[in-house]
C-alpha cells in the first residue's frame, strides 16, 4: 500500500504541477513511447536516476559516472535486453521507464519482509518487529525506494546478510556445553561457515551497489567472529576437549575471518576501482570523450582510487566542505533524521533500563554501524543525503517502534514522540511530489 501511495503522489504531481525540468526525460524516452510514459519517466530519470539510466544503456562513458556503483545499472541493462529479445526493439523504452521502478518496488517489499524476520530475531518481540516493518514502509526515503535509485536493492541485500548472521547467532544461544559442541562439531561447524559465507556474499553484492556496502562486512562479520571468540573464552575451559581444540580453533577462525573479509570487503572495492583504473589509466581511448586521452591526476597516486577523487572533484565531498551558509536549507532538510539518529544513539548508550534495544549486545553492531554512517555523512558528504543514507539501518526503525510500543498507554509521553511518525509520513508524501517534479529533493 505504501508503494501505491508513493506512485500515486508521484504521478499526480507530474500530471498536475508538471516537471520543473523535463529535458532529461525527453532525452531518454524514445519516439515509440506514449505521452502516458512521460508521467512515469521522472521516477526513472530524475536526479541520480539520469546517471543510472545512462550507465545501464551506454556504460561508464565519463569519469564522473564512477561515483555510481554497477550492480543496479547491470540489472536494469539485463532486464532491458530480456525485454528486447522477448518483445522486440520497441519494448526497450518501456523497460527503461518501468523496469527500474518495478524492480526496486519488488526489492522494497522483499526488504520489508527481511527486516521483519531480522527484527524478530534481534528484538525477540513480534509486535515490535511488525511496528518496525510498518515504519520502514513509510520511511522518509520512500521516494528513493521506488525510483531508479539503489536504496531498495541495497536495503534488501543488507538485511539478507544481517539475517543470515542472526540465524547463526540464534543457534548458539543455548546451554554452555551445547554451544561448545556446536562450535567444534565438524558438521555443525560447516553449517556455521556456510551461513557466514552466505552473509559475506550478500555483503559483497551490497558493496557492488553502494560504496558504503564495504562497511557491512567489516562490522557484522567482525562482530560475529568476536562473539565466537568470546564463547570460546568463557565456555571453553569448562569443556573436556578445550586444550585439544584451542589452537586449531584460533587458526580456523582467523583464516575464516580473513577469507570472508576478502569476499565481502576487498572484492567489491578492488573490482570497481580496478575497472576505473583500467578504463582511464591504462586504456587511453574512448569514443565518447577526449578527456581520457590524458591520464587523470588520481592515476599517479600510490593507490589510485577513482571513487574518492570523483566524489571530491565533481560533487565537492570532503571534510567539512559542505559547511557553508548557502547550504543551510539542506541542513534543515536533514535535521529531523539527524535528531532521530542522535536520540537513538543516546537512548542506547545512556538508558538506565536494559530492554530489547537499550544496552543490548545484540543491537550493538547495528547502532555502531548506523552512527558511523551518520558521522561520516555529517562531516564529509552532502548532508541532505543522510535521510536515504541510513534508510537501510534497522535502528532507524527499531527505536521509533520501541517508543511507540512503550508509550501507547502513556498519552503525554506518546504525544511527545509522535513527531517521528508524522515526520515519516510528511517526508513520504512531500518527497514523492518534490522529487517527481524535479525540485531539490536528493
Amino acid at each position: 500500500l505504501s508503494r501505491i501511495l508513493v506512485l500515486c503522489v508521484s504521478v499526480l504531481s507530474v500530471a498536475v504541477v508538471g516537471a520543473y525540468d523535463s529535458s532529461l526525460q525527453v532525452q531518454h524516452v524514445a519516439e515509440n513511447c506514449s505521452r502516458f510514459d512521460y508521467i512515469f519517466a521522472p521516477l526513472a530519470f530524475n536526479w541520480d536516476g539520469e546517471y543510472f539510466s545512462r550507465i545501464s544503456t551506454h556504460g561508464y562513458e565519463y569519469e564522473q559516472y564512477h561515483a555510481f556503483y554497477p550492480l543496479l545499472p547491470f540489472l536494469v541493462h539485463m532486464l532491458t535486453q530480456v525485454c528486447i529479445v522477448l518483445f522486440g526493439p520497441g519494448s526497450g523504452c518501456l523497460a527503461l521507464v518501468y523496469g527500474p521502478v518495478l524492480m526496486n518496488n519488488i526489492f522494497f517489499v522483499l526488504a520489508a519482509e527481511k527486516l521483519f524476520l531480522l527484527s524478530c530475531l534481534v528484538l525477540k518481540e513480534k509486535r515490535l518487529a511488525f511496528r518496525a516493518s510498518l515504519l520502514f514502509c513509510i520511511t522518509p526515503a520512500s521516494i528513493f525506494m521506488s525510483a531508479n535509485y539503489t536504496e531498495s536493492l541495497f536495503a534488501y541485500l543488507s538485511f539478507c546478510g544481517m539475517l543470515e548472521l542472526e540465524k547463526l547467532h540464534a543457534r548458539v544461544n543455548g546451554p554452555r556445553k551445547e554451544i561448545f559442541d556446536y562450535m567444534f562439531h565438524d558438521g555443525l561447524l560447516e553449517i556455521g561457515f556456510t551461513m557466514r559465507l552466505r552473509a559475506a556474499i550478500y555483503f559483497c553484492l551490497s558493496g557492488l551497489v553502494r560504496a558504503n556496502g564495504a562497511g557491512l562486512g567489516m562490522i557484522y562479520l567482525g562482530y560475529s567472529s568476536l562473539l565466537k571468540f568470546a564463547h570460546f573464552h568463557f565456555y571453553g575451559p569448562k569443556h573436556g576437549n578445550y586444550n585439544n581444540v584451542s589452537i586449531s580453533f584460533l587458526i580456523k577462525e582467523s583464516l575464516q575471518l580473513v577469507g570472508l573479509g576478502m569476499v565481502s570487503v576487498v572484492a567489491p572495492i578492488v573490482c570497481v576501482q580496478y575497472y576505473g583504473y583500467s578504463r582511464f589509466c591504462v586504456q587511453l581511448e574512448t569514443q565518447y570523450s577526449i578527456q581520457a586521452l590524458v591520464q587523470p591526476a588520481w592515476c599517479q597516486q600510490t593507490v589510485p582510487f577513482i571513487y574518492q577523487c570523483v566524489q571530491k572533484k565533481y560533487w565537492g565531498n570532503g571534510f567539512l566542505n559542505y559547511y557553508e551558509l548557502k547550504q543551510i536549507p539542506n541542513f534543515l532538510l536533514a535535521f529531523p533524521m539527524t535528531l532521530l539518529c542522535v536520540q537513538c544513539a543516546l537512548v542506547y548508550c545512556k538508558s538506565k533500563k536494559r530492554n530489547y534495544f537499550s544496552r543490548s549486545l545484540k543491537v550493538f553492531p547495528y547502532v555502531l554501524h548506523f552512527f558511523g554512517l551518520v558521522m561520516f555523512c555529517m562531516l564529509i558528504m552532502h548532508v541532505q543525503v543522510l535521510t536515504r543514507f541510513v534508510s537501510a539501518c534497522p535502528p532507524v526503525y527499531w527505536y521509533p517502534a520501541l517508543l511507540q510500543s512503550q508509550n501507547q498507554h502513556e498519552k503525554t509521553e506518546g504525544r511527545r514522540h509522535n513527531w517521528i511518525v508524522k515526520y515519516f509520513m510528511i517526508y513520504t508524501v512531500l518527497g514523492s511530489a518534490m522529487f517527481s517534479c524535479y525540485y531539490p529533493w536528493t
